[in-house]
């Protein structure tokens, strides 16, 4: 019975570890923030050394939102959150050029 409890919680450690595969990346600071063709790229001294680019599937309003914010972070000196869903390690290393994140935020 005790093995049979360990098994089960190995497993639910490796099961939740595989939902949980996004990454939040705290105390960012943009770099660069530009508009091209329509389309919002940034820098940042972490996890986007590299061009990333706000999500062009967003609604409009949300875009805008997010450029302003980025701006405001940009011109303040002030640090952005990142959430990287589809990148679990971006706070350890560069996320891949053009990356989008699933969201952020003026700390």
């Amino acid at each position: 019975m005790k093995n049979s409890a360990k098994c089960c919680l190995i497993l639910l450690c490796i099961l939740s570890g595989s939902v949980w595969a996004g990454a939040y990346c705290y105390d960012e600071k943009l770099t660069s923030v530009i508009v091209n063709s329509g389309g919002i790229y940034f820098t940042t001294d972490k996890s986007c050394p590299n061009w990333c680019e706000i999500n062009s599937s967003w609604s409009a309003e949300v875009i805008n939102r997010s450029y302003s914010m980025l701006l405001s972070a940009q011109a303040q000196n002030r640090g952005v959150r990142f959430y990287w869903e589809e990148h679990a390690t971006a706070c350890a290393g560069a996320v891949p050029v053009y990356a989008n994140p699933t969201s952020l935020s003026i700390l």
